[in-house]
């Protein structure tokens, strides 16, 4: 167990009940990303599980896992389907998109829980909410982006997965409860989008070919200063903090690049284009009568140059 410098007598309680789990007790908190690596660091097994502690399992949630991995060598990641800790008839995660700008979001988050949500199958996300991953896939490409604290750390492990040839499963039968939102509250929206959008960056910095970034430039730019109207503190301390982070992020982003077996035309082949909603704002006519209509044409041009 790693504890992440709380403070709440998680240490002292485990040890009194649970003397054979061995206890990583971090002296400051360094995040989900960074928290979940010092687990992986001493974890010996031939598959690591990540799972968050605002979750409850179902029984067979670890050997469903277990068994889609074994069954084919090319996958490296499996994931859960997550239903809300509180309207357990509901989906939190049922796999994931992943739009050609960084944004990711889960498959069915709100919907009621049915047939279309059991389908084992490929999926371009997986969630770090609930996560198998084999130990040759740690060897590898590593662990999580530590620097990333908090958010988007599990999208662009999945994309570095896949960059590497490996299959990322939605494994429904995996089932598992999670108390949506717990991390950060609504009273902290500031923060997390600023994470959120940090972090969104700086994988595309790493995890996209020069010849995408150059051709997806005009785009980004275009969303970067929209994003920056509606939320100028968020992105204007994201953008300090990469510039100065920038040489370590440039170390990262060659590491990334030398390792990489697939083509960014196969990668974003499962990418989108459009956007369901979006989680900074709810403008949902801008959305589909403006914003998707552009972002899908310039979509169109970009992947015939990608």
């Amino acid at each position: 167990m790693v504890d992440n410098a709380s403070s709440d007598g998680s240490i002292e309680y485990v040890k009194k009940n649970f003397k054979e789990v061995k206890i990583v007790a971090n002296k400051v908190g360094l995040g989900f990303a960074a928290g979940n690596n010092e687990g992986v660091k001493r974890a010996r097994g031939e598959y690591i599980i990540l799972l968050n502690n605002d979750t409850k399992v179902q029984k067979n949630w670890l050997i469903e896992l277990v068994k889609v991995a074994q069954s084919d060598k090319t996958i490296g990641l499996c994931t859960s389907k997550l239903l809300l800790f509180s309207k357990r008839d509901t989906v939190n995660y049922a796999g994931g998109f992943i739009h050609y700008l960084g944004f990711s979001w889960p498959i069915g988050l709100f919907e009621k829980d049915g047939k279309k949500f059991d389908e084992l199958k490929e999926t371009t996300q997986a969630s770090g909410g609930s996560l198998l991953i084999k130990r040759n896939l740690i060897k590898r490409i590593g662990m999580l982006d530590g620097d990333f604290f908090l958010y988007v750390e599990d999208t662009d492990y999945s994309w570095r997965a896949r960059l590497n040839g490996f299959k990322i499963f939605y494994v429904p039968k995996s089932m598992v409860y999670h108390k949506y939102g717990a991390t950060i509250s609504r009273e902290n929206k500031g923060e997390k989008i600023y994470f959120l959008e940090r972090n969104r960056i700086v994988m595309l910095l790493k995890d996209y070919s020069l010849k995408t970034l150059l051709v997806l430039v005009p785009m980004l730019i275009l969303f970067e200063l929209a994003l920056i109207v509606f939320l100028p503190m968020p992105k204007l301390r994201g953008y300090v903090s990469i510039f100065r982070n920038f040489e370590r992020i440039l170390k990262k982003r060659i590491e990334v690049q030398k390792l990489r077996k697939i083509s960014d035309k196969q990668i974003t082949d499962a990418f989108v284009s459009d956007f369901k909603d979006f989680e900074y704002f709810d403008k949902s006519y801008i959305i589909e009568k403006i914003l998707n209509p552009i972002l899908r044409i310039y979509w169109k041009i970009a992947k015939k140059l990608i």
